[in-house]
């Protein structure tokens, strides 16, 4: 089944490069300009994901994520802004955003967005099916940076890195 994706962005020339990105991916997109427009079209149709720019002419994209988080299941929200805010990207988080991707998008970190997204949302409706079922699903909690168990853990990993024939990439923030 195709999935379906509503693009809000109120500069056309914009939404017609992010339609051309997915263009291959073959969703079916749907678009609106303004934030009024597209909480209907959220209303009346299923989608599966929600790009929304965060600055439109009528409102706030944050209006619908926050529209989204108390009428609707799970949809993944990407917000694009030309004006990044760490401050403000930390309260969209909270909200529950998917991703707060900056302006000018580059084109394959859209689609790698969209494909973790679809991801995530297919492992939540799993984790509900089995809980519907009887099932204890258990997450594990990662250990937090800085903390006991990272510091005796890395050097271990270091030992077992530094043997590997392979090259090795960590992702994440340093302590110090």
């Amino acid at each position: 089944m195709e999935k379906r994706i509503i693009v809000i962005e109120d500069d056309p020339l914009y939404r017609r490069l992010i339609k051309e990105y997915l263009k291959e991916s073959k969703f079916i997109i749907d678009h609106a300009a303004y934030v009024q427009e597209a909480i209907k079209k959220i209303e009346k149709d299923k989608y599966d994901l929600i790009i929304s720019d965060l600055r439109l002419p009528d409102s706030s994209g944050r209006k619908i994520v926050e529209f989204v988080a108390q009428h609707s299941n799970i949809i993944p929200i990407i917000i694009m802004t030309a004006y990044p805010d760490i401050g403000e990207a930390i309260e969209l988080m909270k909200l529950g955003i998917f991703d707060y991707l900056t302006k000018p998008i580059d084109r394959i970190k859209l689609l790698l967005t969209i494909e973790k997204a679809f991801h995530v949302k297919e492992l939540v409706n799993q984790k509900k099916e089995l809980e519907v079922k009887g099932f204890e699903v258990f997450v594990p909690q990662l250990p937090k940076a800085g903390s006991p168990r990272i510091r005796n853990w890395v050097p271990k990993l270091a030992e077992v890195v530094g043997t590997a024939d392979e090259n090795t990439y960590f992702v994440g923030h340093s302590m110090g």
